[in-house]
């Protein structure tokens, strides 16, 4: 066991990663900052400057706790969020392992985490920067609760066991199942074992207890600063209501409203289609359809409710196909296969003492999360990673129990190493057949890495100020919140931060940035050096960084001509009041 712990952060070590992460990421990390400097559970603008976010806080508290704890990480809270993620993991196999040898024996226990830590999704999941790693090790804590507590009921284990759901949610929102999970579970556990009906509604009545403790202080401290319930991720603070009626302008909104729905790379491709609707487009996009909505009487709300539902249910078969087959590519054709065959273990009947029911709690919870994301989720591919340890485990339970009972059969009950090497045989085979981590992911020479820059903007910038970027990695470079850069002329981009008051403009060039630089087709003034001599009424430089791989300049807006003047200079970091730019307080 001892040795399964650090497998993880050491072949994280062995990797080096580079301080890359995704879009998602940035905004989890952006939002750990949040949370530690100013105790906010959400963040209060993204994206667009008119628009929040709410975000579950358990993987950004851990960054931002990590990040505090980090002595002289000068703020690399990229790589501090990858170690998270690897620990992460490496506690993971802790239960993991308790509750996989609670249904075989250790040896069996010890060959299959140690296969799990080989698979390259699992691998990935630990240079993320991500939810999936800290969900992983709650649901599996979860899990292991689940199952002591269904073995015997104890007041005090039922209030845990409702904690660590509150704890699934607060990870990520679809853990929102773990507790009518839970629920559903003790229910017909009970059910098989005969106990009274008082007792299981005392059992069902702790865990939801539990639950509350934690889910209704959060609940209530994210209403009292947003107004907003738990189960929201985006919502607005309607500051900045827009409208248009520009028929070309409407006639875009149209088109995107009508384009294909159902992919989450459609869905990608309509957003930066938004990108030309000024001031805001997403914004406009979503306050039109409100304003057309308003305009529908009964019977059409009506007749869209239900053509709604059944596009629902059109859309939920189409993506459980399609999460199906990226388990496939996760875990390899033949566990992928064995988990089909071991799912119908689920429908035996159990025994009266509801013994061999305990091993498929991981079977009916993995298939419980599999429709809850195609039912209320986009078709993504790393919703279905976190599936990984499951279905594995899930299925080497299935391998030693049926090995079990073919030594039994074959008379052989005594030589119970004979089921042991039989289930290590064909964990070994689902090993091999899945995609896994090699040579390739350890890099021999960190010198023929790209460069990454080290910058200072950060120091320069008021926390969460608003920064325009193509990019939010851009933004977290500088400290700042992302802002959307508008696909519009220099003119209207320092009208729209004029009218939003956000302040600052970053513009990077380097190799990743040329990719997204493609959707923009009118700002020609992106790649201008000089745009402060250029347009010395709308922006000033603040700081230049350069190098033969990519430069970055550090634009201020300038406030307009009829802004009373204070004297301060325009690249201090400043706090926006009134109309006025006043020195930051000390």
């Amino acid at each position: 066991m001892a040795i399964l712990v650090p497998l993880a952060p050491m072949l994280l070590f062995l990797s080096r990663p580079r301080p890359v992460i995704s879009k998602d990421g940035i905004a989890y990390i952006t939002f750990a900052r949040e949370l530690f400097s100013k105790f906010s559970l959400h963040l209060p603008a993204w994206i667009h400057v008119d628009s929040g976010m709410i975000l579950p806080p358990i993987f950004p508290f851990l960054v931002g706790m990590a990040d505090g704890l980090s002595p002289g990480s000068d703020g690399d809270t990229i790589l501090i969020a990858k170690w998270v993620c690897a620990i992460c993991l490496s506690l993971a196999s802790i239960p993991l392992y308790f509750l996989l040898s609670s249904y075989s024996n250790r040896v069996v226990s010890f060959f299959t985490i140690g296969g799990l830590h080989l698979s390259l999704e699992y691998f990935k999941m630990s240079r993320s920067a991500l939810t999936e790693a800290s969900f992983i090790l709650v649901v599996t804590v979860m899990l292991f609760a689940l199952t002591r507590f269904s073995e015997r009921f104890d007041p005090r284990l039922g209030i845990w066991l409702g904690l660590l759901c509150a704890l699934t949610f607060l990870t990520r929102q679809i853990g929102l199942i773990a507790l009518p999970f839970c629920v559903g579970w003790l229910t017909i556990s009970g059910w098989a074992k005969g106990i009274s009906q008082r007792e299981l509604i005392g059992m069902l009545t702790t865990v939801t207890v539990g639950f509350f403790i934690i889910f209704g202080s959060y609940a209530g401290l994210l209403y009292a600063q947003t107004g907003q319930h738990p189960f929201r991720q985006n919502f607005r603070w309607n500051h900045y209501a827009v409208s248009n009626h520009d028929p070309a302008v409407l006639e875009d909104i149209e088109r995107i409203q009508a384009s294909p729905e159902g992919l989450y790379s459609q869905i990608y491709a309509k957003r930066r289609l938004m990108f030309q609707l000024l001031p805001d487009g997403a914004e406009m996009y979503d306050y039109l359809l409100e304003q057309d909505n308003d305009q529908t009487d009964f019977a059409a709300e009506l007749e869209s409710s239900a053509a709604t539902i059944f596009r629902i249910a059109q859309d939920a078969a189409s993506n459980l196909k399609g999460n199906l087959d990226h388990l496939k590519r996760n875990v390899g054709v033949f566990y992928y296969y064995a988990f089909l065959l071991a799912t119908l273990s689920i429908f035996l009947p159990p025994s009266r003492n509801g013994s061999d029911w305990y091993p498929r709690t991981i079977l009916a919870f993995a298939w419980m999360y599999l429709f809850s994301i195609s039912l209320l989720g986009d078709l993504v591919a790393r919703y279905v990673v976190v599936l990984v340890p499951f279905v594995i485990l899930a299925t080497a339970i299935e391998f030693f129990r049926v090995a079990r009972k073919f030594t039994e059969y074959i008379w052989l009950p005594k030589l119970s190493s004979i089921a042991t090497l039989l289930t290590i045989m064909l964990i070994g085979m689902g090993t091999f057949s899945m995609p896994r981590v090699h040579s390739g992911h350890f890099p021999t020479d960190v010198k023929k890495l790209p460069p990454w820059p080290q910058l200072t903007f950060r120091k320069m910038l008021e926390p969460g100020s608003r920064v325009f970027t193509m990019h939010p990695l851009d933004s977290y470079l500088i400290g700042g919140t992302w802002m959307i850069l508008p696909n519009d002329s220099l003119e209207k981009v320092v009208e729209y931060g004029r009218r939003t008051h956000s302040r600052w403009l970053f513009v990077a060039r380097y190799d990743l940035r040329a990719r997204d630089e493609k959707y923009y087709t009118k700002t020609g003034w992106y790649r201008d050096r000089n745009l402060e001599t250029h347009y010395p009424s709308l922006v000033k430089r603040c700081q230049l960084a350069e190098t033969e791989h990519y430069r970055f300049d550090l634009y201020r807006i300038r406030p307009a001509a009829s802004v009373e003047s204070t004297g301060v200079d325009e690249c201090e970091p400043v706090i926006f009041q009134t109309g006025v730019y006043k020195s930051r307080p000390h």
